[in-house]
Protein backbone atom coordinates (compact mmCIF):
# COMPACT_ATOMS: atom_id res chain seq x y z
CA UNK A 1 0.00 0.00 0.00
CA UNK A 2 1.33 3.64 -0.40
CA UNK A 3 3.71 4.18 2.14
CA UNK A 4 4.82 0.75 3.13
CA UNK A 5 3.91 -2.78 3.51
CA UNK A 6 1.06 -4.90 5.37
CA UNK A 7 1.90 -8.14 6.41
CA UNK A 8 -0.97 -10.60 6.71
CA UNK A 9 -0.10 -13.79 8.40
CA UNK A 10 -3.11 -16.66 8.33
CA UNK A 11 -2.54 -19.82 10.45
CA UNK A 12 -5.14 -22.11 12.03
CA UNK A 13 -6.32 -20.41 14.62
CA UNK A 14 -6.56 -17.24 13.52
CA UNK A 15 -4.56 -14.07 10.98
CA UNK A 16 -3.05 -11.43 11.98
CA UNK A 17 -2.58 -7.96 9.81
CA UNK A 18 0.48 -5.76 10.88
CA UNK A 19 1.25 -2.71 8.68
CA UNK A 20 4.91 -1.67 8.49
CA UNK A 21 5.51 2.06 7.15
CA UNK A 22 8.42 2.38 4.56
CA UNK A 23 9.11 3.03 1.52
CA UNK A 24 7.76 0.67 -0.98
CA UNK A 25 7.17 2.25 -4.36
CA UNK A 26 5.43 -0.03 -6.38
CA UNK A 27 2.12 -2.02 -5.14
CA UNK A 28 2.71 -5.69 -4.94
CA UNK A 29 0.73 -8.57 -3.65
CA UNK A 30 2.73 -11.55 -2.73
CA UNK A 31 2.60 -14.66 -0.76
CA UNK A 32 5.58 -16.14 1.37
CA UNK A 33 5.78 -19.65 1.98
CA UNK A 34 5.45 -20.60 5.99
CA UNK A 35 8.96 -21.80 6.37
CA UNK A 36 10.67 -18.90 4.62
CA UNK A 37 8.76 -16.09 7.31
CA UNK A 38 10.11 -18.49 10.21
CA UNK A 39 13.46 -17.73 8.23
CA UNK A 40 13.21 -14.19 7.71
CA UNK A 41 11.67 -13.78 11.41
CA UNK A 42 15.31 -15.42 12.69
CA UNK A 43 17.47 -13.87 10.65
CA UNK A 44 16.53 -10.61 11.18
CA UNK A 45 14.40 -10.52 14.62
CA UNK A 46 16.97 -7.20 15.81
CA UNK A 47 17.44 -5.51 12.11
CA UNK A 48 16.53 -1.99 12.65
CA UNK A 49 15.91 -1.67 8.63
CA UNK A 50 16.09 -3.71 5.80
CA UNK A 51 15.98 -3.65 1.68
CA UNK A 52 13.14 -5.55 0.36
CA UNK A 53 12.62 -6.52 -3.34
CA UNK A 54 9.63 -8.61 -4.59
CA UNK A 55 9.93 -9.66 -8.29
CA UNK A 56 7.16 -12.02 -10.19
CA UNK A 57 8.42 -15.36 -8.24
CA UNK A 58 10.96 -14.60 -5.86
CA UNK A 59 11.65 -12.16 -2.38
CA UNK A 60 14.84 -10.95 -0.91
CA UNK A 61 15.62 -8.83 2.26
CA UNK A 62 18.78 -7.77 2.80
CA UNK A 63 20.42 -5.79 5.71
CA UNK A 64 23.69 -4.58 6.41
CA UNK A 65 24.59 -8.03 8.39
CA UNK A 66 22.14 -10.13 7.07
CA UNK A 67 20.03 -11.56 3.21
CA UNK A 68 17.91 -13.66 2.51
CA UNK A 69 15.77 -15.12 -0.59
CA UNK A 70 12.90 -17.15 -1.23
CA UNK A 71 10.78 -18.69 -4.20
CA UNK A 72 7.06 -17.10 -3.86
CA UNK A 73 4.33 -19.07 -3.60
CA UNK A 74 1.81 -18.45 -7.01
CA UNK A 75 -2.18 -17.80 -6.53
CA UNK A 76 -4.11 -15.15 -5.07
CA UNK A 77 -3.98 -14.39 -1.23
CA UNK A 78 -7.49 -14.83 0.20
CA UNK A 79 -9.89 -11.51 0.53
CA UNK A 80 -8.85 -11.05 4.61
CA UNK A 81 -10.35 -7.96 4.55
CA UNK A 82 -13.68 -9.59 4.37
CA UNK A 83 -13.01 -11.35 8.19
CA UNK A 84 -12.35 -8.63 9.36
CA UNK A 85 -15.11 -6.43 8.00
CA UNK A 86 -17.48 -9.20 8.93
CA UNK A 87 -20.13 -7.66 10.66
CA UNK A 88 -19.82 -8.18 14.53
CA UNK A 89 -21.89 -5.22 16.33
CA UNK A 90 -20.73 -6.27 19.42
CA UNK A 91 -17.74 -4.84 21.10
CA UNK A 92 -15.82 -3.91 24.23
CA UNK A 93 -13.09 -1.20 24.70
CA UNK A 94 -10.58 -2.13 27.13
CA UNK A 95 -6.90 -1.04 28.14
CA UNK A 96 -4.67 -4.14 26.80
CA UNK A 97 -2.51 -3.55 29.64
CA UNK A 98 -4.58 -4.52 32.40
CA UNK A 99 -6.60 -7.00 30.25
CA UNK A 100 -3.35 -9.14 29.73
CA UNK A 101 -2.31 -8.85 33.27
CA UNK A 102 -5.91 -10.61 34.19
CA UNK A 103 -5.00 -13.17 31.50
CA UNK A 104 -1.84 -13.70 33.10
CA UNK A 105 -3.01 -13.97 36.46
CA UNK A 106 -6.12 -16.27 35.55
CA UNK A 107 -3.53 -18.54 33.47
CA UNK A 108 -1.50 -19.21 37.06
CA UNK A 109 -2.84 -22.77 37.60
CA UNK A 110 -2.26 -23.64 33.62
CA UNK A 111 -0.39 -26.85 33.65
CA UNK A 112 1.43 -28.70 30.42
CA UNK A 113 -1.95 -30.13 29.43
CA UNK A 114 -3.27 -29.74 26.55
CA UNK A 115 -6.19 -28.32 25.15
CA UNK A 116 -6.49 -25.22 28.13
CA UNK A 117 -9.10 -22.86 26.79
CA UNK A 118 -9.60 -19.35 28.58
CA UNK A 119 -13.23 -18.44 28.80
CA UNK A 120 -14.35 -15.25 28.29
CA UNK A 121 -17.26 -13.23 29.42
CA UNK A 122 -18.30 -9.72 28.97
CA UNK A 123 -21.05 -8.43 31.00
CA UNK A 124 -22.01 -5.65 33.65
CA UNK A 125 -19.15 -3.45 32.28
CA UNK A 126 -15.92 -5.97 32.82
CA UNK A 127 -14.39 -9.24 30.88
CA UNK A 128 -14.49 -12.20 33.49
CA UNK A 129 -11.86 -14.54 32.57
CA UNK A 130 -11.57 -18.20 33.96
CA UNK A 131 -9.66 -21.21 33.65
CA UNK A 132 -9.68 -24.55 34.58
CA UNK A 133 -6.70 -26.63 34.52
CA UNK A 134 -6.43 -30.68 33.80
CA UNK A 135 -6.39 -31.49 37.89
CA UNK A 136 -10.14 -29.73 37.91
CA UNK A 137 -8.50 -26.48 39.33
CA UNK A 138 -10.05 -23.15 38.18
CA UNK A 139 -8.52 -20.21 38.78
CA UNK A 140 -10.19 -16.18 37.80
CA UNK A 141 -10.16 -13.20 36.94
CA UNK A 142 -11.68 -9.49 35.34
CA UNK A 143 -10.89 -6.43 33.68
CA UNK A 144 -12.92 -3.42 33.61
CA UNK A 145 -14.27 -2.52 29.87
CA UNK A 146 -16.51 -0.29 27.98
CA UNK A 147 -19.17 -2.55 26.08
CA UNK A 148 -20.84 -1.17 23.02
CA UNK A 149 -23.92 -3.52 22.08
CA UNK A 150 -24.71 -7.16 23.72
CA UNK A 151 -23.00 -8.90 26.07
CA UNK A 152 -21.18 -12.04 24.51
CA UNK A 153 -18.86 -14.78 25.35
CA UNK A 154 -15.99 -16.80 24.02
CA UNK A 155 -13.04 -19.36 24.43
CA UNK A 156 -9.68 -18.83 22.97
CA UNK A 157 -6.59 -20.35 23.25
CA UNK A 158 -4.40 -18.61 25.95
CA UNK A 159 -0.72 -18.08 24.15
CA UNK A 160 -2.77 -17.14 20.90
CA UNK A 161 -4.46 -14.39 22.83
CA UNK A 162 -1.49 -13.33 24.84
CA UNK A 163 0.26 -12.91 21.51
CA UNK A 164 -2.03 -10.74 20.29
CA UNK A 165 -2.20 -8.50 22.99
CA UNK A 166 1.92 -7.96 23.08
CA UNK A 167 1.83 -7.46 19.42
CA UNK A 168 -0.88 -5.21 19.05
CA UNK A 169 1.05 -1.88 20.74
CA UNK A 170 -1.15 0.47 21.51
CA UNK A 171 -2.93 2.35 24.51
CA UNK A 172 -6.78 1.26 23.92
CA UNK A 173 -7.92 -1.93 22.03
CA UNK A 174 -11.55 -2.95 20.58
CA UNK A 175 -12.88 -6.27 21.10
CA UNK A 176 -15.45 -7.16 18.27
CA UNK A 177 -17.57 -10.31 18.40
CA UNK A 178 -20.69 -11.82 17.60
CA UNK A 179 -21.53 -14.55 19.09
CA UNK A 180 -19.24 -17.85 20.29
CA UNK A 181 -18.47 -19.66 17.56
CA UNK A 182 -17.17 -16.51 15.40
CA UNK A 183 -14.40 -15.25 14.90
CA UNK A 184 -13.47 -12.50 17.12
CA UNK A 185 -11.10 -9.22 15.89
CA UNK A 186 -8.53 -7.25 18.14
CA UNK A 187 -7.92 -4.12 16.95
CA UNK A 188 -6.38 -0.65 17.97
CA UNK A 189 -8.10 2.33 18.90
CA UNK A 190 -7.24 6.02 17.06
CA UNK A 191 -4.17 4.12 15.40
CA UNK A 192 -3.45 5.17 11.90
CA UNK A 193 -1.63 2.05 11.50
CA UNK A 194 -3.34 -1.03 10.42
CA UNK A 195 -2.98 -3.72 12.99
CA UNK A 196 -5.54 -7.13 13.67
CA UNK A 197 -5.59 -10.36 15.28
CA UNK A 198 -8.22 -12.20 14.54
CA UNK A 199 -8.87 -15.47 16.48
CA UNK A 200 -10.53 -18.47 16.04
CA UNK A 201 -12.94 -19.81 19.29
CA UNK A 202 -12.63 -22.41 20.92
CA UNK A 203 -16.07 -24.03 20.38
CA UNK A 204 -17.22 -26.36 23.40
CA UNK A 205 -19.89 -28.97 21.33
CA UNK A 206 -20.72 -30.41 24.55
CA UNK A 207 -22.56 -26.66 25.47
Amino acid sequence: FNGGIRLVGMYKAGMHVRQVRGDFPEYRNFILPSEACRHVMSLFKDTVSAQIRATENSFTMQSDRAWYRSKLVEGEFMPYRKIIEMDRPNSATVDPVELLASIKRACAIRDDGKGHRLKCVVSDGSIHISMRNMDGEESADECRVEIDGDDGDFSLFPPRLISALETLECGTIRISYLDRTRAVVFSPINSDVENFRVLQPMIDHGR
